[in-house]
């Protein structure tokens, strides 16, 4: 087999300098000295798999016309209901359209995305955003999870809805167990979940305990359900902040039945930051899971950005990775090297695994979809930010990005016979290691 592209000189996370070739997709080969029809020269850039957005709301993004400074989610909840109620499903897909196109340009090429299936939105929402992902289809993959964001016995309907919804092409089901008005309907919310998702072979993906209380302890039954039924590998339980809150012994126990269970942890910094512990006087808590412990737990964590300018936070939110992996850095005091490692894994190596993706990484046999980054290392991208200097998928250049700095500084410099003399010409810096 010929190979169709070859990669020159990309820097790997473990800081070897090889050559990525690549044919029909796929990469063929890593190492040294390969030849291809086409060559691209890395120069010595960190180069990854793309990312993968395990936690978002495509359905939601670009709907914030108007600035709400509630408490309570559940009022969040109610004050969206309505515009779902007259939201089209080509609407719908013009503003996932928009959102996937900012995923893209920042290196993401597959993004798990709930999307509210409720007798406000009906199925008008997923109709929305699986057209998005056809018109995308060529540069982005969307997994569809089938989300029922006001509840499922507090929503009467809604456990037909989400039934037809995967009929009609989710892939997977959520839930929101802390929505029900009692302990003994958060805990049929979970059977009627875990059911659906046996009756259609699909993952699950969870809201939990995204709450101020040390009482919302809905991720130890989410663990329970999965150990029971089988479903470890195949759970994600998102947010998971009140889990910081529960007393350490407690805490502890939770933490190693997760990890024997088998269920995965997404938390989502660029919103727990901002809504949790709104109530609370200084000092807060920080609103996050509990991450160092749960990775020193070998619980799986990665990270997820949520929306865009959506009624719960029109500010401040932008779907870049490398921004989310900094935020989540400063709020959970990851800080050493090691941890920029940990961080950059989260989208790179855990989310797939999390979502269900298999043959993404660089060896043979993966898919050919690579982010290739204006900085050497791990350590400086996370820093920096640093831009997708060129963002492949399927072996294809589907991002490029070129960026230029100009100094303009004043240069002193001995004049002839004394004084001095001044230069002011600006000085040029390209967008490169």
């Amino acid at each position: 087999m010929t190979n169709e592209l070859v990669i020159r000189n990309a820097r790997l996370v473990d800081d070897r300098v090889v050559d990525i070739a690549i044919a029909r997709g796929l990469i063929t080969q890593v190492g040294d000295g390969l030849r291809g029809h086409v060559e691209l020269d890395a120069a010595g850039r960190l180069t990854a798999p793309t990312f993968v957005e395990p936690h978002f709301h495509l359905d939601k993004c670009f709907t914030g016309t108007q600035s709400l400074e509630l408490l309570a989610l559940e009022d969040y909840i109610a004050a969206e209901a309505e515009g779902k109620r007259t939201a089209s499903a080509d609407d719908v897909a013009r503003r996932a359209g928009l959102a996937l196109e900012l995923l893209v340009e920042h290196g993401v090429t597959y993004v798990r995305t709930n999307v509210d299936v409720d007798t406000s939105a009906e199925l008008r929402g997923l109709e929305g955003v699986l057209e998005a992902a056809r018109r995308y289809a060529d540069v982005i993959d969307v997994q569809a999870v089938a989300f029922p964001q006001q509840g499922i016995l507090q929503d009467p309907g809604a456990e037909e809805l989400l039934r037809e919804a995967l009929r009609r092409g989710a892939t997977a089901i959520g839930g929101h167990p802390q929505l029900e008005i009692s302990r003994e309907d958060s805990e049929r919310h979970l059977e009627i979940v875990f059911t659906l998702a046996a009756e259609f072979d699909v993952p699950i993906d969870l809201h939990v305990d995204e709450s101020d209380s040390p009482t919302s302890t809905f991720a130890h039954d989410v663990a329970l359900h999965t150990l029971r039924r089988g479903w470890g590998g195949r759970v994600a339980a998102g947010h998971v902040c009140a889990l910081s809150l529960v007393e350490p012994y407690y805490r502890d126990k939770i933490i190693r039945l997760m990890a024997r269970a088998g269920v995965a942890v997404v938390t989502n910094p660029t919103s727990n930051l901002l809504f949790r512990a709104l109530r609370d006087r200084e000092p807060r808590w920080r609103g996050l899971a509990p991450v160092r412990e749960l990775l020193d737990a070998g619980v799986p964590v990665c990270f997820g950005q949520e929306t865009v300018e959506s009624v719960y936070i029109q500010t401040l939110r932008h779907p870049d990775p490398l921004l989310t992996a900094q935020i989540l850095a400063h709020g959970a005091q990851l800080k050493s090297p090691s941890d920029m490692q940990v961080l950059f894994a989260m989208p790179t190596v855990v989310a797939p695994t999390v979502v269900g993706l298999s043959a993404h990484g660089i060896r043979p046999g993966c898919r050919a979809s690579l982010n290739i980054f204006d900085a050497a290392t791990v350590v400086e991208a996370i820093a920096t930010i640093a831009p997708r200097r060129w963002v492949l998928r399927d072996g294809r250049v589907i991002v490029e990005t070129e960026s230029a700095v100009r100094l303009h500084r004043r240069e002193h410099r001995p004049a002839p016979g004394g004084g001095a003399r001044t230069d002011n010409e600006p000085e040029h810096r390209a967008g490169a290691p």
